[in-house]
């Protein structure tokens, strides 16, 4: 405060006893001088709280009001609704709503600068978590949508809805499977095979009186021959088969013929579903594992294996050259020789050859028996031989006379898949004479 000096101005007019003139000017100019300086550091009351002016302080807390502050230095404001947020909001500010839309309170949010987007801080459970475009699991939205029509969520879980699976019954696509939950299988025979929710297909068991799994593949269906010119593929025990990760049931026979083939070759013979049925396809292309453990046809999970084949002449097709992958069966291929005679000195085949077609996986029996005779101080030399290799061998060795001796055996061998064929083979010694030998060879496989 500045420090002001009197003026005397004496006791009554013109007594004599105040300042003179020039003093008290001298002191006029001294108080100016001092009422400046002081002004200097002073503020107007109208400048206190003003823009351009100065914060005041509150009377209560001596801090300086909200309502003062610079905004980008008030990092959190509170507000009763989201309605109430300020619109356009400052970047940099957190806005906490104390009652939010829904129930869900004291949620915060920034401005993005054309909108307010929601913080996630700890929110206790995910119950209080927003959702978005991706909605959370539920049982209740999963059923619901396979109930209705989302297409694509069915197709890429295999499996119909309620709605498809009444189309395709009432179209005589589909068998009529009664269906149940898996926690509601019935204790009683139904009078068919029923469907059971994420199980599959169960049939009554007349033994253990229940309904049990089906297992399909292992003699469901089987590839048969019918004749030179059709093959078909016909429903054994449980008529299913897995096509391209779903089951489906083959309630009849369906064929196909040799057209299109070409002699003696090899093919696969696959099953696929076309449109609402099943049917058959001759391919030439290898078989493959899918990995659903399903044999199929190399980069084609729809083509599922059931068979394999070599044609005959025309083309056409021969029954020892047609086996099943499913469901198999013994087959024979056989023949005979007849006092057959052979005078070579060099091995070489003696018969004719049988033929036959393995998978691979099973182990065959080949074998032969019959006799054989040779002059005196002859040798005779026979083989069983596939593929022209010699499996097994038998010796009649003549000291002096003609001598007779059986010859013969069966040996199980593992083969590679394909087609194959089988012989007799042999040879005398030292030189060229003439021996006979008669015999039954046959080959028994499976398919």
């Amino acid at each position: 405060m500045a420090n002001i000096t009197d003026i005397n101005v004496g006791a009554a007019p013109n007594d004599g006893t105040g300042d003179f003139l020039r003093n008290a000017f001298i002191k006029v100019n001294a108080n100016e001088d001092a009422l400046n300086a002081d002004i200097q550091t002073r503020v107007l009351a109208s400048q206190v709280g003003a823009a351009g002016g100065v914060a005041s302080l509150d009377v209560n807390t001596g801090y300086v009001p909200d309502s003062q502050m610079n905004p980008k230095y008030d990092d959190v404001e509170e507000y009763g609704t989201f309605a109430a947020l300020p619109n356009p909001g400052v970047s940099g500010k957190i806005y906490v709503v104390l009652t939010d839309a829904g129930g869900r309170n004291n949620r915060m949010y920034r401005w993005t600068g054309s909108g307010y987007v929601g913080l996630i801080a700890d929110v206790g459970t995910t119950t209080n978590v927003p959702e978005g475009t991706n909605l959370y699991y539920t049982d209740g939205r999963m059923v619901s949508g396979l109930a209705t029509n989302n297409a694509d969520a069915r197709t890429a879980l295999s499996v119909y809805s309620k709605a498809e699976v009444d189309g395709l019954i009432s179209s005589g696509t589909a068998n009529a499977l009664p269906w149940f939950a898996a926690n509601a299988i019935p204790t009683t025979n139904r009078g068919s095979d029923i469907e059971v929710l994420g199980v599959g297909v169960m049939s009554w068991n007349t033994t253990t009186s229940r309904y049990e799994m089906v297992q399909y593949g292992m003699c469901g269906l089987q590839l048969v021959f019918v004749s030179a010119s059709q093959l078909a593929l016909r429903p054994m025990l449980n008529n299913l088969v897995m096509i391209n990760g779903r089951l489906e049931r083959l309630t009849a026979d369906i064929t196909i013929a040799a057209t299109g083939l070409t002699a003696s070759s090899g093919y696969n013979v696959y099953v696929y579903k076309n449109g609402s049925a099943l049917a058959l396809e001759i391919s030439a292309t290898a078989r493959a594992r899918n990995s659903d453990g399903v044999w199929i046809k190399s980069g084609d999970p729809t083509r599922t294996l059931v068979g394999k084949i070599v044609t005959g002449a025309g083309p056409s097709f021969v029954e020892r050259l047609v086996i099943s992958w499913y469901c198999r069966v013994p087959k024979v291929s056989a023949s005979n020789l007849t006092s057959s005679t052979f005078a070579n000195t060099t091995i070489a085949q003696i018969s004719t050859s049988i033929d036959f077609l393995v998978w691979g996986d099973e182990a065959v029996e080949i074998g032969w028996q019959g006799y054989g005779s040779t002059p005196g101080n002859y040798a005779q030399y026979t083989y069983l031989s596939v593929d022209n290799s010699a499996v097994a061998e038998a010796t009649i060795l003549s000291a002096s006379a003609t001598l007779y001796g059986s010859v013969g055996g069966s040996h199980s061998v593992k083969l590679a898949e394909g087609y194959h064929t089988m012989q007799l083979r042999g040879f005398v010694s030292p030189s060229a004479v003439n021996t006979t030998i008669s015999a039954n060879y046959s080959v028994k496989y499976f398919g």
